[in-house]
Parts: C-alpha cells; structure tokens; sequence
C-alpha cells in the first residue's frame, strides 16, 4: 500500500476540525507501538499451539500488524509537518506502554491483546458500514481508516482463539477488557490533550 500522506492539504484533515483531527492523530500514535506489543504477545505463544490452521493465521496477523505500523508511522511524520508533532507523542506512548506491560505475566499481555483487537474490530465494522464515519476525512486518510479497517476484521479473532487454546480464562479477559476500557479511554483523551497543547504553543511561537 501506498498512501499519498503528502496530498493532505492542511494539518486538520478531519472535517477542518481540530479536536477530531487530534483524536485520529492521538490514536494513529499508539499505532506503531502497540501494534509492536500486539505482535510480541501472541508470538510468546506462537509455538504453544498444535493447530497448523492457526500457526498460518497467526504467520498473517503478525505480517498485517507490522505493515500497520509502517504505514502509520509514515502518517505520523506528515502529521508532524503539517504541525501536530504525533512522533513526539508516540514517545510518550511507548514510555506508558512500558510501565503498563512491566508487571503483566505473558497471559495477561495476551488477554490485552485480545481486548483490544476485539475493541479495534468493533471500531473497524462502524467505519465500513457506517459511511458518514469517514465523511471529511482527507481522501488519503479516508483510504489508510478504510484499508485498516479490513485487515483488522481479517484476522479479528486470532489472538483470541490462540488465548482460548493456550490459555483459556475467560475471568481473566473479563478483567483485561475492563482495564482496557478504561486505559483506553484515560489515554486517547490525555493523548489528544496533547496534541493540541503542543500545537497551540508551536503557532504561538511562529
């Protein structure tokens, strides 16, 4: 895939919109790195599995994943050029990454895992069958949301179907959903905070 990044016309891409420009650039910022931990938690438990069906999956969702990161980090530097400075951000991203998956078992990063890509799935079926989500998007943007979105229902349930094989406590996912809700939440409001924080000063500086 090839994006054009560099057709976007002006730094709020979304509808001219500040705050909703900030929250897609917020969350294109986890990107890379989460998409890094995705990957490292379900390759711990890449051989575990006996089912052939599900190692070739698993050999797909690693490959999506870090095509997703490329792309985004791609995104994120047009980003930072155009003034939201969303490679700043993934720094302070990667730093809270760090301090949440330090004191999780290898279950639990999983499980995470799992909540997350079942949230992302949820996100991706809204922006395929509800138009209007992408509607003053930038063309290029609206394509990078859309393509996303399929590869993310392509393999929406690998993680869990090796967490179930491997693991299998469903108590377990029920916890990590919640945390995940929250954190998620917590951070993407924090992260977009930032984002125009950061812009602000740099056009006052200008």
């Amino acid at each position: 895939m090839n994006f054009p990044y560099e057709d976007m016309t002006n730094r709020d891409f979304f509808d001219n919109n500040c705050l909703k420009s900030a929250y897609i650039a917020a969350m294109s910022a986890t990107f890379p790195a989460g998409e890094g931990e995705f990957i490292e938690s379900v390759r711990k438990f890449r051989d575990a599995t006996e089912d052939a069906e599900l190692k070739e999956q698993i050999k797909g969702f690693i490959g999506q994943e870090a095509h997703h990161s490329l792309q985004h980090k791609r995104f994120n530097e047009e980003l930072r050029d155009k003034g939201y400075d969303v490679p700043r951000l993934e720094g302070v991203f990667e730093k809270d990454l760090a301090w949440s998956i330090k004191s999780r078992s290898d279950a639990q990063r999983l499980g995470f895992t799992v909540c997350v890509e079942h949230m992302t799935a949820v996100m991706a079926y809204d922006f395929l069958t509800n138009k209007e989500r992408v509607k003053g998007l930038e063309p290029a943007i609206a394509s990078l949301m859309l393509w996303h979105s399929v590869e993310e229902l392509e393999h929406k349930s690998v993680a869990f179907d090796l967490y179930m094989e491997v693991v299998g406590d469903r108590k377990l996912l029920h916890r990590s959903m919640r945390v995940a809700m929250v954190i998620l939440s917590y951070r993407f409001l924090k992260y977009t905070a930032k984002l125009l924080w950061w812009a602000q000063a740099q056009t006052e500086l200008a």
